[in-house]
């Protein structure tokens, strides 16, 4: 896929835990990661190649964090990729967690959002691309080493023929 990203910090930090991060330098064209993100992701080295930008849009930072409940890294990754779609070619906003992706329509003021990549979806593009040879079985390493907590939506939606 071409075409830039914005990411929460699931996706880096998953990745990065188990030595995959270059996944995303393989898919994506730029990566651009909000100030929150970065300050969330603690043991994971951020590359150079994974840009951080600040938000412009504080007010809309309250509205999600304080009325919406969002953690401050989904809020700003939301922002980001809502300012950076005016501007930029994302594609895709890398971002995991069910009660963010539900604000993602209804918040977005440009005309169009991008395509929301959870994990096991960036996984799927990776396997598509060669980079990884299953990926229903890197989710469930992923899940199984503490990188990434399988949801039940997860476990029906990819492996709805199989054994998670």
């Amino acid at each position: 896929m071409s075409g830039d990203a914005v990411s929460n910090t699931t996706a880096i930090l998953a990745l990065g835990n188990a030595g995959n991060l270059n996944i995303l330098k393989d898919i994506y064209s730029n990566i651009y990661i909000p100030e929150a993100v970065a300050n969330e992701i603690k043991s994971v080295n951020i590359p150079s190649w994974i840009n951080i930008l600040k938000i412009q849009s504080h007010e809309s930072y309250n509205v999600l964090t304080n009325t919406h409940g969002l953690h401050p890294g989904e809020a700003e990754a939301i922002i980001l990729a809502d300012e950076l779609c005016r501007v930029k070619n994302i594609k895709a906003l890398l971002l995991d967690e069910g009660q963010a992706r539900k604000h993602v329509k209804f918040y977005f003021k440009s005309q169009q959002y991008p395509q929301i990549h959870p994990l096991p979806m960036i996984l799927k593009i990776a396997e598509k691309k060669g980079l990884v040879t299953d990926f229903r079985q890197e989710i469930k390493n992923y899940d199984k080493n503490g990188y990434y907590k399988l949801t039940a939506d997860d476990k029906i939606r990819y492996f709805r023929n199989s054994t998670p």
